[in-house]
């Protein structure tokens, strides 16, 4: 309004006033522009002050509305937050106990309708199924195994990539080593006998290039035989692959005893050359002696010589017949013993008395107690003590003292048969009472027999619960000893 007041007051004195006034008119107008600029940006400036002022009350209004809205957020959702939290952990605790354990027992987690709830009843139907997809695979592993233990043949597993191997029960019986475990529901690691047992092979060299042919080159196509402890057993080993998925990850070596089978293959053998030497001897012996008395006069003498000839002979294929039969029923179980109490003494003495008179190079010493008496069959005792005088005058053919001694100790008796003849090296006396086993020497490979005698002995005595054991010395003599229970 003072704007428009001076301009007015201008335009009216016009007319009458001067170029000074006029001048000074325009700068008081200037002055008054200038003024009303000033309080215009005066004006402007408290405005935007005050602008800003209401701007920072209002972020400052709408932050702590947020900061509110957010804390009763929280206050509101915080124990879903928390129950959630715990399921989480309670599933990342049971993923790492299943992960260990399948058994576990696993952290209960109460359901949700949400999808950490379907994630929980997932896992929870995922770790039954665990479960019981394990215990089907530990049965299979374990029907496996006592399937394998079963097994009378050795089984050894190794393991291609850490070359770890395992057995069944039947190794440590071939081996003949304490067996340490005490169920059958795997095989079992042998990492740690692989020397006691490698020291009882004789071919050490040999059973390791064999193995490594198998592991090493994948050669499959070949058996090992091998003895063990001296030779005293013999095994037949050999290796199969085991593949899954078309590749191999480990060998398989089966070994088997045949000591067995090697003797009963020697056995037949050895009763084949024998049976046909002791029958062929004595035939062509009975043969030609009764092709002389059939086409050859002879004089009384001769004839009778002939004839004793042919019974001794005759009587020595009954023996080998006899022989034969009694070691068939022995091992058939079907020998028959009528067991009867008699005086040892008497049985002894008819014994000595029938062997005493078929030598004259021997003499014979005899001492037993004639009261003392043993349980058995008389027939097979005599046979026993028969067998045994007729060896100890056999093997020894330039004669000397035969001696009987019958001593007693304990509940049992003592029967020691002595003789003064070759004798027998301490490894064939081992092998005496083996069926078929006749010691090879110059000496006694002249003196007839089947190898049967001994190992017939044993059997009887054993039957009567006894014993029979040689105690002999190459060139020394022979001792033959007979224990039997004493009878009250």
């Amino acid at each position: 309004m003072r704007l428009i007041n001076v301009w007015v007051q201008c335009l009216g004195n016009q007319p009458s006033s001067s170029a000074a006034d006029m001048s000074a008119s325009i700068v008081d107008m200037e002055s008054v522009f200038t003024d009303y600029r000033s309080e215009l940006d005066s004006q402007e400036t408290s405005l935007r002050e005050e602008l800003s002022e209401q701007l920072a009350k209002a972020q400052w209004m709408w932050l702590l509305i947020l900061l509110g809205a957010l804390f009763i957020l929280f206050v509101s959702l915080q124990p879903y937050v928390v129950r959630l939290t715990k399921q989480l952990q309670a599933l990342i605790a049971n993923s790492e106990r299943l992960a260990v354990d399948p058994y576990a027992t696993l952290i209960p987690i109460e359901p949700l309708q949400n999808e950490v709830g379907q994630l929980s009843k997932s896992f929870s139907e995922m770790s039954s199924s665990l479960i019981h997809q394990h215990d089907e695979l530990e049965k299979e592993r374990e029907k496996t195994a006592r399937i394998l233990h079963t097994m009378r043949d050795a089984i050894v597993f190794v393991e291609t990539d850490t070359n770890q191997c395992f057995a069944n029960e039947a190794l440590f019986n071939l081996y003949e080593q304490p067996f340490l475990f005490g169920d059958r529901q795997s095989l079992y690691p042998i990492d740690a006998f692989y020397e006691p047992f490698m020291a009882q092979i004789d071919d050490q060299d040999g059973f390791k290039r064999f193995t490594n042919r198998a592991k090493n080159c994948g050669i499959f196509d070949e058996t090992f035989t091998y003895s063990m402890q001296r030779g005293r057993r013999t095994v037949r080993m050999y290796a199969e692959p085991i593949e899954l998925q078309d590749e191999r990850f480990g060998v398989m070596f089966v070994s088997r005893d045949i000591t067995k089978e090697i003797e009963v293959d020697r056995l037949k053998t050895e009763l084949v050359a024998t049976v046909s030497h002791e029958l062929r001897t004595p035939l062509t012996s009975i043969l030609g002696f009764t092709e002389l008395l059939e086409h050859r006069h002879v004089d009384e003498e001769k004839r009778k010589r002939y004839l004793s000839m042919i019974h001794s002979e005759k009587t020595r294929l009954e023996r080998l017949v006899s022989n034969l039969l009694d070691v068939q029923k022995m091992e058939a179980g079907k020998g028959q013993q009528d067991f009867k109490v008699e005086s040892l003494f008497e049985l002894l003495s008819d014994v000595l008395e029938i062997h005493a008179g078929s030598t004259e190079l021997h003499a014979f010493h005899f001492e037993c107690d004639e009261t003392l008496r043993v349980s058995g069959d008389p027939a097979q005792l005599r046979q026993v003590f028969s067998n045994i005088l007729n060896n100890a005058i056999k093997y020894s053919p330039d004669g000397g003292n035969i001696v009987v001694n019958v001593s007693c100790e304990d509940d049992v008796i003592r029967i020691a048969i002595e003789d003064e003849g070759m004798g027998v090296a301490p490894a064939d006396a081992e092998r005496l009472f083996e069926k078929f086993y006749r010691v090879q020497s110059e000496q006694s490979r002249h003196i007839g027999g089947t190898g049967l005698g001994l190992a017939i002995c044993k059997e009887i005595i054993e039957s009567h619960g006894g014993t029979i054991n040689v105690r002999s010395e190459l060139g020394n003599g022979t001792i033959m000893t007979v224990e039997l229970p004493i009878v009250a």
